[in-house]
């Protein structure tokens, strides 16, 4: 499925928000198109399930189903809606159409919660994992910098800098960076500035190294995967056999 950016379209959430400050991928997360599509892959994860169980479903349907996971008629369900008076039984009917051999079985046993509670989990997960990623990121480009001056300092006494001389001039470009995130919400910019300071022209081609995170994290991966070795393997060990169940959600 294609990212849609079309804010007027069936491919994406429509709101003053989302065409403001909302990227394309995220407004496709939230779209009419995205939450429908969510539902018919549900009808179909559902009717598996009851075929394995063993329910009177064929493979010939759970096939139609398959090939008809896209194909959404927006028009008719929203006339079926309109004579219905009811969103999912509208798009049952409207994928029964395109599905008549499975027709009879689409949201077999199933109340409307199933396809509406676990679409918006499924919505709100997916949309956290576009979003997370980006605060993260954000989050450390606003901090990073700052807990880098030591090290820049350090970079530049090895160059042949004076340690106090570089102390003040990282003190002043500090309170700047700080100033413009602080009273303007602006991103901070310190090490754009140490960029076009002369004074720093000795470490500038070493600023993207001093400036790794993985340096500013110790010991703690090595910690974190002996804490995992020594106390939560052995805990888990005895549930291995039900662990061994593998579980997949693809969408």
């Amino acid at each position: 499925m294609a990212a849609g950016g079309d804010h007027g379209s069936p491919d994406s959430y429509r709101s003053p928000l989302a065409s403001r400050y909302a990227s394309p991928e995220m407004c496709f997360v939230f779209s009419d198109r995205y939450k429908f599509r969510t539902w018919r892959q549900l009808w179909l994860w559902l009717a598996e399930a009851e075929q394995t169980l063993g329910l009177p479903i064929t493979d010939e349907q759970i096939q139609e189903m398959k090939s008809n996971l896209e194909n959404i008629d927006f028009k008719m369900a929203a006339e079926e809606e309109k004579r219905l008076r009811h969103d999912v039984m509208a798009h049952v009917h409207t994928f029964g159409h395109c599905c008549p051999k499975a027709a009879g079985i689409i949201h077999l046993g199933a109340t409307s919660c199933y396809v509406g509670d676990n679409t918006d989990l499924i919505i709100l997960r997916n949309a956290l994992d576009l979003l997370l990623p980006k605060v993260i990121e954000r989050r450390i480009r606003q901090e990073l910098p700052f807990m880098a001056t030591e090290n820049i300092i350090m970079a530049m006494v090895k160059a042949g800098g004076s340690r106090q001389d570089c102390h003040e001039k990282i003190r002043v470009l500090s309170q700047q960076a700080a100033s413009v995130v602080k009273q303007e919400g602006g991103d901070n910019d310190l090490i754009e500035r140490i960029q076009v300071d002369a004074y720093f022209s000795p470490i500038h081609s070493q600023l993207d190294h001093l400036l790794d995170p993985s340096s500013f994290t110790g010991r703690a991966s090595q910690q974190v995967q002996r804490f995992l070795e020594e106390e939560v393997y052995p805990l888990l060990k005895p549930y291995e056999s039900v662990m061994k169940v593998k579980a997949e959600l693809c969408l």
